[in-house]
């Protein structure tokens, strides 16, 4: 990966996956309760739901990010035109 915070979502997401792995032999007949069925249901659902808010308010926290970096980019380059400097040329990544 490319930076700590993708290693760490990246590392969220293979637990999550391992969780929700073991997790789902709780549904089995393994536990005949319904009620108890129900209540490990609710607790999967509120760790499905945190994992899915987490992934997507890092995406939408990298997406502002790199917007605000786009347009600082574009503003100190369109400044630099008009002092009368050359623009940077961008380097080929």
């Amino acid at each position: 990966m490319d930076t700590p915070l993708k290693n760490l979502v990246e590392l969220i997401n293979e637990a999550l996956i391992l969780f929700h792995s073991y997790y789902s032999f709780l549904f089995t007949p393994y536990v005949t309760d319904p009620v108890t069925k129900y209540t490990f249901g609710y607790l999967y659902s509120a760790v499905l739901g945190t994992g899915v808010t987490l992934n997507a308010g890092i995406l939408i926290f990298e997406i502002v990010r790199d917007f605000i970096r786009a347009r600082r980019a574009k503003y100190a380059t369109k400044t630099k035109v008009e002092d009368g400097q050359e623009p940077a040329k961008e380097e080929a990544k």
